[in-house]
């Protein structure tokens, strides 16, 4: 049975289609989309099995998913969380700075922002690649 030439115009746009889908899903992920690793060794967030993880860019598992949320890398350092707490784990996947924050922020000129209360006017501060926590004059000490 020979397909006619309409069909064979609706397949191959179906296909084109299809191509052009898959090109601008490669390209979010590489240039804009959650995960994406701006510094080297280029690690990326995976979701497997509804844990979070790290693979490098052949697609190899680099660091087992097995957090509740995961950040993208900032200064070797990415953000990850624990039974809701937040943290921050090296390229490695060691836990550098254990999960005990209600929220961190990436690393940027040697520090992270870390909340100690999401409430309003809870207590936020920097944290260094030490653990040393410093808080903001208008935080409170809880």
């Amino acid at each position: 049975m020979k397909q006619t030439s309409a069909a064979k115009k609706k397949e191959h746009g179906s296909q084109h289609r299809l191509l052009v889908f898959i090109f601008g899903v490669a390209l979010a992920l590489e240039y804009g989309g959650q995960g994406y690793a701006k510094e080297p060794p280029w690690l990326y967030t995976v979701l497997k099995d509804g844990k979070w993880g790290y693979i490098d860019q052949a697609g190899k598992i680099a660091i087992a998913p097995q957090f509740t949320q995961a950040g993208e890398f900032s200064e070797g350092l990415a953000t990850v969380s624990l039974d809701g707490k937040w943290g921050y784990v090296d390229q490695s996947g060691a836990i550098v700075i254990p999960p005990r924050f209600a929220f961190a922020e990436g690393f940027s000129d040697g520090l992270g922002i870390v909340h100690l209360s999401l409430s309003e006017g809870g207590s936020a501060g920097y944290i260094d690649k030490k653990a040393s926590l410093s808080l903001s004059r208008n935080s409170k000490k809880r």
